[in-house]
């Protein structure tokens, strides 16, 4: 299970403590039987990304996203205010582009 993100204006990043620190202090009221049942096993962090500017603003990222850490990872990310309005749409895109890598990766195992 994948839980949080930590959102930090400091000049220093958290340590692992601090981080676990902050998660659980802001989720531990809505997900307690997790933090109760469970361990920390790995903490991984990223670094905020944005699309360049455009005549349409910054467009929001979304797709698979190729990293050596997590190998079946998607990103939906960059919405901002629009978010609220928006966040079914495209997540509904995403999950429709990861349903057809699915269908093609399954497809290829088939050929083999």
């Amino acid at each position: 299970m994948s839980l949080g993100a930590t959102h930090e204006f400091k000049t220093k990043a958290l340590d692992a403590e601090q981080v676990v620190a902050e998660l659980k202090d802001r989720s531990y009221s809505f997900a307690k039987e997790v933090w109760d049942s469970s361990k920390v096993s790995k903490i991984t962090g990223a670094k905020r990304v944005q699309s360049n500017r455009g005549n349409f603003g910054r467009l929001p990222i979304a797709g698979k996203l190729d990293t050596p850490i997590h190998n079946n990872a998607w990103i939906l990310t960059g919405l901002s205010s629009r978010g609220l309005l928006y966040h079914g749409i495209y997540g509904r895109t995403v999950a429709t582009m990861m349903l057809q890598q699915q269908l093609q990766d399954h497809e290829k195992e088939g050929s083999d």
